[in-house]
């Protein structure tokens, strides 16, 4: 049995690359935004039809905006580096428990080298 599951670093790699999707996406989703936005003002600017500024303009309304941009940069924001994954689950593992087995485990393994040496020392 496992101390650690190793399905844990694959899903610390999978949140990784979701991190890195959703910046590219949201990259993406600005460059577009930009676009669509100065394409809006040169239709508004030259007098265009009340359809196609309807069109630009529902794509253009704040509230979705936000969110997009809540969920490209701001989820990215929240998701944790392998590194700081990596400690966190060594953090959860260090335990009084763990340490104080650890330590008895090394007491009794001196004891043992400190009798084996004696036995040497003795028959020599």
């Amino acid at each position: 049995m496992y101390l650690i599951d190793p399905k844990i670093f694959y899903w610390m790699s999978v949140l990784r690359s979701l991190d890195i999707f959703l910046m590219v996406l949201g990259v993406i989703f600005l460059i577009i935004l930009v676009f669509v936005g100065g394409f809006y003002l040169m239709i508004k600017l030259d007098g265009g039809s009340p359809d196609e500024c309807n069109v630009l303009e529902k794509f253009l309304r704040p509230i979705p905006i936000v969110l997009a941009f809540v969920l490209f940069f701001g989820v990215p924001t929240f998701i944790p580096s392998e590194k700081v994954m990596t400690q966190m689950l060594v953090a959860s593992q260090v335990t009084h428990e763990n340490i104080e087995g650890v330590q008895q485990s090394a007491t009794e393994l001196i004891d043992y080298i400190v009798d084996k040496i004696n036995e040497v020392d003795k028959e020599e």
